[in-house]
């Protein structure tokens, strides 16, 4: 039963791909936002597990999420890796909610269990992909992030 459910889902998400339109502007874009490192300061604290978010705020994460929600032209995903786990997803709500995040706009952010598809990601760990240059072997070992 397990790997029916895990089929189906594969197929879901299949669906949704092939099926997204980039350039409808009769739709609502989809931002996809990176917990940690993006609205969460994981530098500042230690990392226990995916269950416990314990860093402060980075400055104004807040006030630019819920511009983001208020703007209505969006739809908001917050990802994380922590959010394959239920117990990632309570974490990030608590801590939301924790640095001032009201339930109203919780309730217009959604919060995936896998990255979804979106129109732009916000994230602390990539590369930008140009179209043409791929990055050497020695810029993806000197990545850092800003939290670096």
């Amino acid at each position: 039963v397990f790997s029916i459910i895990i089929f189906f889902e594969q197929v879901r998400r299949f669906v949704v791909v092939a099926n997204y339109n980039w350039k409808n502007n009769d739709t609502k874009q989809v931002i996809c936002v990176d917990f940690d490192g993006v609205l969460h300061d994981y530098s500042k604290g230690k990392w226990v597990d995916y269950s416990i978010a314990s860093g402060p705020e980075i400055p104004g994460a807040i006030r630019w999420l819920k511009s983001l929600v208020d703007n209505r032209r969006f739809i908001v995903k917050i990802y994380s890796y922590r959010s394959k786990w239920h117990e990632g997803h309570v974490a990030i709500r608590h801590w939301l909610k924790e640095h001032g995040l009201s339930e109203r706009y919780l309730e217009k952010i959604e919060f995936p269990y896998y990255k979804p598809v979106s129109f732009v990601t916000i994230d602390d760990r990539c590369i930008k992909f140009d179209g043409k240059n791929y990055p050497s072997i020695e810029e993806i070992d000197g990545f850092e992030s800003w939290l670096e």
